[in-house]
């Protein structure tokens, strides 16, 4: 379930949830995956358009691509089409993530271990992708493969995302999980359901979605790397998600995470329902 928040009831509220102190532990991951995932996505947004409007004479020698955190800069490589690939043109954008700083690197190279790692990765998801049936497919929407290499964890972040201009896709997202020989070991689906926003309506101030109890208690990584893709564009201030017993807050503009307890959340929507209610 879905919700849009036109008015200032959500907003007014959350002033009496502030410094709620350090996050819990899963929340805390989801934060910083989040990041790494928009980070690979944003990375791959830039080297895309950089790619189209400079280097279009590559395209027909193009394999595919992925992108990739390199310590405080982050890659987007395309590669060849061989069987063993080699690197066609990388981009690097340092920690700001500014399409105009782009360092770009056209030697024709072997890929590095990492390179080789989340090719193999998102090579073997692709062939997941196109064959398990856990996966469905709504016209109108891509998917984007994300492998990242994050300590000992070796993970492929599926997300959907609209082929159309102004609409935010939440939802019918996957993680899988490799072993160290790069095999698939462990499927899951985030969301069971897939939920599409709008943001022609300049009213509304902020949106909110609902989690099951299979997709968890607190914000996925999925949903902060979309939000942080396209909550600016959309101009919403912040994303709210609801769990059975958690509530989490996302600041878009501050790009931060602030966690409640679903009781204390209830709590104070009923008694702004009451200060706001017309018979008072």
């Amino acid at each position: 379930m879905r919700y849009i928040i036109t008015g200032l009831f959500i907003i007014c509220s959350l002033s009496a949830v502030q410094a709620q102190g350090k996050l819990p532990k899963d929340a805390e991951e989801a934060v910083q995956v989040g990041k790494l995932l928009y980070r690979s996505e944003m990375a791959s947004w830039h080297g895309t358009d950089i790619l189209q409007g400079r280097y279009g004479v590559l395209r027909p020698l193009i394999g595919g691509y992925f992108s990739y955190a390199d310590g405080e800069r982050t890659v987007c490589l395309f590669f060849t089409k061989d069987e063993v690939p080699k690197a066609l043109i990388r981009f690097s954008f340092d920690g700001p993530l500014k399409i105009n700083g782009a360092q770009i690197d056209t030697a024709r190279s072997p890929l590095s271990m990492l390179e080789m790692e989340l090719f193999a990765m998102r090579r073997s998801a692709m062939e997941v992708v196109s064959t398990d049936d856990l996966f469905e497919f709504y016209e109108g929407i891509n998917f984007n493969l994300i492998p990242i290499v994050n300590g000992k964890l070796r993970q492929v972040y599926i997300l959907s995302g609209p082929k159309a201009h102004g609409k935010v896709v939440i939802g019918n997202d996957y993680l899988l999980t490799f072993d160290k020989s790069n095999k698939v070991k462990e499927k899951r689906r985030l969301h069971k359901n897939i939920q599409i926003f709008e943001h022609a309506d300049s009213e509304v101030t902020t949106t909110m979605h609902t989690h099951l109890a299979e997709t968890g208690e607190f914000i996925t990584p999925t949903d902060i790397c979309t939000l942080m893709l396209y909550a600016d564009i959309a101009g919403w201030p912040q994303h709210i998600v609801i769990s059975e017993t958690q509530v989490s807050i996302w600041d878009c503009n501050k790009h931060d995470l602030t966690v409640i307890e679903r009781k204390a959340w209830d709590k104070i929507a009923k008694d702004q329902e009451e200060r706001h209610s017309p018979e008072r």
